[in-house]
């Protein structure tokens, strides 16, 4: 597969790269499990390209105050 696809933020790197195939499904996942635990999305902007440039980076953090009662079970889980 070499197309992008998907929604912006729960797009793995590898699918921006072009090259991926079905384990790009567990970085969604991950994505996906951050939101659920704490409200927001891991990888934020102001575009489409913002916020591609930031899961090219796969810089996240467990800062922000969401965060603050969440296990380190749960955060090892993400």
């Amino acid at each position: 597969m070499k197309e992008v696809v998907g929604t912006s933020i729960y797009v793995a790197p590898e699918v921006l790269k072009g090259h991926y195939d079905y384990r790009c499904d567990n970085w969604s996942l991950g994505v996906i499990l951050y939101i659920l635990i704490s409200g927001l999305p891991p990888f934020v902007g102001t575009d489409r390209n913002q916020i591609f440039k930031q899961i090219l980076k796969g810089k996240y953090d467990f800062n922000s105050s969401c965060w603050k009662g969440i296990s380190d079970r749960a955060k090892d889980l993400v």
